[in-house]
């Protein structure tokens, strides 16, 4: 009986095993680098939706602007304009507005604080002191 059936042997698996374990360890730190990239930018936007629903709340609350001052708006007062970043993968941010307010001109810096397990893993620097 003549046995004709093809299949790898055992140090061909051993090989490409290897071979792929090699691979991999070269690609996982530039496929988390990529990660660390691209919730950073998830964090950037949500500055940026901090920053936009602070400027519905100054229009909707004109008066503000009639004396020159420094205002500090809290996330909780900017609810009706925008939607809380919440919960994600164990990750909570909060966001609030500094505005300085010059002649009746604002200027706005929007402040992002993003924990994990209560430590600091995001945090934009204020460029405005009140």
């Amino acid at each position: 009986m003549i046995n004709n059936q093809k299949a790898f042997t055992l140090t061909e698996v051993l090989v490409s095993i290897t071979i792929m374990g090699i691979i991999t360890a070269i690609a996982f730190p530039s496929i988390l680098n990529l990660y660390e990239q691209n919730r950073s930018e998830e964090f950037k936007a949500y500055e940026k939706v901090v920053l936009n629903a602070t400027k519905v709340y100054m229009d909707s609350n004109s008066d503000l602007l009639n004396r020159n001052s420094c205002l500090t708006i809290k996330e909780d007062e900017l609810s009706n304009y925008m939607k809380s970043y919440g919960s994600k993968n164990g990750i909570t941010c909060t966001g609030y507005t500094t505005v300085k307010i010059f002649n009746r001109i604002p200027n706005y810096t929007p402040i992002v604080v993003c924990k994990k397990s209560g430590k600091v893993i995001y945090e934009t620097k204020p460029k405005v002191n009140c």
